[in-house]
């Protein structure tokens, strides 16, 4: 009787684990549109104000960028404490398990400075899009950090995004 019951465990475990390893191994639903951080997360400072927009079924995102503050010292001819955008130009590719990240140097326009001057930053955003249900404009969809030089040192460097609204999805 122990054997068997040894046998029936072992059996019952491997079937579990293999379950476990063929949902592990299940294509992430990346849902298309806008990602976005609530406003209270970015007020309270809890949340980078993070926007990016899926598109290609999940696949690529596009106008991925952060708005942060300038600071009270910002340099490159910057106005102190002016909201500041910074993008990443074109796509950034989204994986299979449902990560993406960019690094680089970005150049800014005057529009994005709010100061009639271009300016330079180092960027950097990675990410990664929750598994399971989601819901619109409920549910954190996506995590992960994000870092401008240009921006002020008080910008939060993690961000918490909700799947905001399908309308821009393709």
């Amino acid at each position: 009787m122990p054997r068997s019951r040894t046998l029936l465990s072992g059996a019952t475990l491997a079937t579990l684990l293999i379950a476990g390893a063929a949902q592990a191994a299940a294509p992430l639903t990346v849902h298309g549109g806008l990602y976005a951080a609530k406003e209270t997360l970015v007020e309270a400072h809890a949340s980078a104000a993070v926007n990016v927009i899926v598109i290609d079924h999940g696949k690529k995102l596009k106008d991925v960028g952060v708005a942060c503050s300038s600071g009270p010292e910002p340099g490159q001819g910057i106005s102190r404490e002016t909201t500041l955008t910074v993008h990443v130009p074109g796509t950034v590719a989204v994986t299979r398990s449902g990560t993406f990240a960019y690094s680089g140097q970005l150049t800014l326009t005057p529009e994005d400075t709010q100061s009639g001057v271009s300016a330079t930053t180092s960027f950097a955003i990675k990410g990664k899009f929750a598994r399971g249900t989601i819901k619109l404009d409920k549910t954190t969809a996506l995590t992960g950090t994000v870092s401008a030089s240009v921006c002020a040192p008080t910008t939060p460097s993690r961000f918490s995004l909700v799947w905001d609204s399908a309308s821009t999805a393709t």
